[in-house]
C-alpha cells in the first residue's frame, strides 16, 4: 500500500452507505461536519435530506459554495461557515495539497510520505458549539460569517 490510492474508493463507499442510510431513515436531517467540497452534502440533499454543511476552511468553503450553488437541491443545504468544538474559539488548521487531509493536527513526516502529502499552509478558523448554532437556527438569529 502506498500513496493516495490507498483511499481511492473510500469516498465512493462512504457515499453509497450514506445514501442507503438516508433511504432507510426516511430522508432525515443530516449534519455534514467538515463538508469539504460538498460531495456528501449534495448527494444527501438529492436524496431528500435537509443538510447542515459545516465547513470552516476558507479555500474549501469556496468549493463547497460552488457545488451547492450548482446543485438541483441547493434549497435543502444550509452552509455553516464554522467548525465544531466544545467551546467557541479560533483555531489553526493545517492544510495539505490533498484537502481531505486538512487537520487541526500537523501531519508528521511518516504520514506526509505515506500519503504523498505536501503542506500548503495554515488558516485560522472559527469554531463554535453545535448547541449554540442549533439554538440560533431555532431562534432565527443565526448569521453567517461576513465574506
Amino acid at each position: 500500500m502506498s500513496g493516495k490510492s490507498d483511499f481511492g474508493d473510500i469516498h465512493y463507499n462512504i457515499g453509497k452507505w450514506l445514501g442507503r442510510l438516508a433511504d432507510w431513515a426516511g430522508q432525515p436531517v443530516a449534519y455534514d461536519v467538515g463538508a469539504h467540497t460538498g460531495m456528501f452534502s449534495t448527494m444527501l440533499a438529492d436524496k431528500g435530506c435537509d443538510v447542515f454543511a459545516f465547513e470552516p476552511v476558507p479555500k474549501t468553503l469556496i468549493q463547497l459554495k460552488s457545488a451547492v450553488a450548482s446543485s438541483s437541491s441547493q434549497e435543502r443545504i444550509l452552509i455553516i461557515e464554522y467548525g465544531l468544538s466544545n467551546q467557541a474559539s479560533e483555531l489553526v488548521i493545517h492544510e495539505y495539497d490533498d484537502e481531505s487531509f486538512n487537520s487541526l493536527f500537523e501531519r508528521d513526516q511518516e504520514q506526509l510520505e505515506h500519503y504523498q502529502l505536501k503542506p500548503t499552509g495554515q488558516s485560522r478558523i472559527k469554531v463554535r458549539t453545535l448547541d449554540d448554532i442549533q439554538q440560533e437556527l431555532v431562534d432565527g438569529t443565526y448569521r453567517p460569517l461576513p465574506n
